[in-house]
């Protein structure tokens, strides 16, 4: 992905742009960004582990990042780093019997991951609870509607020969294929929940107890 935001829509140029703020928390402490960067590829990584169906930490970790990393470019690239070898590793091991599908199912999962890292740049103004679990809900529903408008496409057509595709591609079949995905749902928002407070919540426990590990405030300058 070019760092140019030449022809970038407003949204999207403000990912790849940086305030006088940002310029002043890229000097943060190198300990406060390496805790960042750990906790990231921790929580992508838990992927891994065997989870209620659904309940990753796909949500939580692209909020995390947009809040707390320096710079909005690396706020979204990082954690696309950390899932996309995540998924390397998935579809490699336990998915393997997915991988003919890995391109499709990742292009409406990451531009889902896009969005929610798109609506993650409120919490940088300020990361109150209820911006954190508000943002953490939407970003569930957003997740869910995308993914699963992606299903629909994949099983609206014939899935082999002779074998007729599993919903019609029509607006009729596109509700009936919401609707079974609801009971997925569940796993897709407590795990959110689940891995959003874990993050927010671990890191301003961290903040309590290691110093090292706050933010600095920036300091007014004199002119």
């Amino acid at each position: 992905m070019s760092h140019r935001t030449t022809g970038l829509c407003p949204d999207m140029r403000i990912l790849f742009e940086l305030s006088p703020t940002e310029e002043f928390s890229a000097e943060m402490p190198s300990s406060r960004v390496l805790l960042l960067i750990v906790l990231i590829f921790t929580a992508a990584f838990a992927r891994l582990v065997p989870h209620m169906y659904n309940a990753t930490p796909v949500t939580a970790v692209t909020l995390f990042a947009a809040a707390y990393l320096p710079a909005r470019r690396w706020s979204v690239l990082l954690p696309f780093a950390a899932m996309f070898f995540s998924d390397l590793v998935l579809y490699a091991t336990k998915d393997i019997a997915y991988r003919d599908q890995a391109i499709f199912n990742m292009l409406f999962v990451y531009s889902a991951f896009a969005g929610i890292a798109l609506l993650g740049q409120l919490l940088r103004r300020q990361v109150t609870a209820s911006r954190v679990i508000g943002t953490a809900v939407v970003g569930s529903i957003l997740f869910f509607l995308v993914t699963n408008f992606g299903a629909w496409l994949a099983l609206s057509q014939p899935l082999s020969t002779g074998e007729p595709a599993f919903y019609s591609r029509t607006l009729g079949g596109l509700i009936d294929c919401y609707i079974a995905g609801v009971p997925f749902f569940r796993g897709t928002f407590f795990g959110d929940l689940i891995y959003t407070t874990a993050l927010f919540g671990g890191l301003a426990l961290l903040e309590r107890i290691v110093p090292q590990f706050q933010q600095p405030i920036a300091q007014p300058t004199v002119q």
